[in-house]
């Protein structure tokens, strides 16, 4: 019997999901997915399959968006997934204007699976909440 403390909690995946987002870092982003990883933009109407399309989807959304960063509002976990508000802002016309995203991230030994995003797009009137 291990007496060992399981530390890997749906907030430290989280943690440090945002702690790479938030610094462009690419590879560090796609090690947190499985190599079957789905990803469905619903915003972007884009479906992702693959670290490969993930490196292509996330290299864009980084060149297109460079000062791009974002916060967590809240979450919470079921059995195996997790879910997000997440606060991103500097994307679109006003860098100052903060986007809101909820995602459901569905893991697989540690490592998300399938992740489905959705939020409304950066040339929507957001006005309404």
């Amino acid at each position: 019997m291990s007496n060992a403390v399981n530390t890997d909690t749906y907030l430290t995946r989280i943690d440090r999901f945002i702690t790479r987002m938030n610094a462009h870092d690419i590879p560090g982003v796609i090690e947190l997915y499985t190599e079957d990883c789905v990803l469905d933009d619903l915003g972007a109407d884009t479906v992702v399959t693959g670290h490969e399309e993930l490196f292509e989807f996330l290299t864009g959304m980084f060149t297109a968006a460079p000062g791009m960063t974002g916060k967590v509002e809240a979450a919470c976990e079921g059995v195996d997934r997790v879910w997000v508000e997440w606060g991103w802002h500097g994307v679109g016309p006003d860098p100052g204007k903060v986007y809101r995203i909820v995602s459901v991230l569905r893991y697989e030994d540690g490592r998300i699976k399938h992740a489905t995003d959705f939020w409304r797009g950066i040339d929507a009137d957001s006005s309404r909440s």
